[in-house]
């Protein structure tokens, strides 16, 4: 089953002479196994729209199913077990890693599955196979969260979410205050996870991983879905309005294409392979 927003709307301070509409009349589905980008200026309704996924918020019109969880603002066909929706998925809040807290690695990562009922065998079993996904051996075990880099708590943090197994990953800006070298390890590490299974959502306003990662976006303005493409197709339009920048890659692609070079739009995805197209193709610009 997927993720489907149904005609959603929600507005803070309802009723009050600072009411706030964030989501105006939302529909769209997420299927299993896709890695979309939700997008749009400050805001926008995207965050209103996270916090829906996994119930922090009800609608307040129309409903967001999630598997066979409901959330719904007709009472009768609302879901009661919350923790059927907090199981499914998982959300990796921006500077997650300051959500470390235990005295060992180990144990923070397997709090979560320890409170949604395992063992505290199952729930290390479990801890070990996060860390080992996220790249932290062994020797990562028994040490304080506070001894980390910054990357590797984030890492940490990430195995948390992990390890009760989630089918859906929320992403909130997932790779704020990284260097280059460090977004990209995390969003290769984002994708890796993908391809095992996991269908991910995830936050930006970095338009290069948008175009090197989704295989969707979904841009938002005003509380409206105003664009859902894929990104190749976006990135075509004038975004402007949407306070949206083309990636510089892309414009490069579409004044290549334009001189009469052939480029494939799937080399757009990685610096080094957009280079080897183009000196495969150097012969047919003018």
């Amino acid at each position: 089953m997927p993720i489907e927003f149904s005609h959603v709307s929600f507005t803070y301070n309802p009723k009050s002479k600072i009411a706030k509409k964030a989501l105006d009349d939302v529909s769209f589905k997420i299927e299993e196994g896709e890695f979309v980008a939700l997008i749009g200026r400050t805001g926008c309704g995207k965050s209103t729209l996270v916090q829906h996924i996994n119930a922090l918020l009800e609608p307040e019109k129309g409903e967001v199913i999630v598997d066979e969880f409901i959330s719904s603002s007709d009472k009768k066909r609302r879901s009661k077990k919350l923790h059927q929706v907090r199981k499914s998925v998982g959300v990796v809040f921006q500077f997650s890693e300051s959500q470390l807290f235990e005295e060992t690695i180990e144990k923070d990562v397997a709090f979560a599955p320890k409170n949604f009922g395992d063992s505290q065998e199952e729930a290390f079993r479990k801890a070990h196979e996060a860390l080992a996904k996220v790249g932290l051996g062994e020797e990562f075990y028994k040490r304080s969260p506070f001894e980390l880099s910054g990357g590797e708590k984030r890492r940490a943090a990430i195995a948390g979410i992990l390890a009760y197994g989630p089918k859906y990953l929320i992403l909130d800006e997932p790779t704020a205050g990284l260097d280059p070298s460090g977004a990209k390890a995390m969003m290769d590490l984002f994708r890796s996870i993908n391809e095992s299974g996991t269908t991910i959502l995830f936050v930006t306003h970095d338009m290069n991983l948008v175009l090197g990662y989704a295989n969707r976006a979904i841009v938002m303005d005003k509380g409206k879905v105003v664009r859902d493409s894929s990104p190749f197709d976006l990135f075509k339009e004038n975004l402007g309005d949407f306070s949206l920048e083309t990636p510089p890659i892309f414009a490069l692609a579409k004044t290549l294409n334009e001189k009469g070079m052939k480029i494939d739009k799937e080399s757009l995805k990685d610096v080094s392979l957009f280079a080897d197209n183009i000196l495969k193709n150097k012969g047919g610009a003018k």
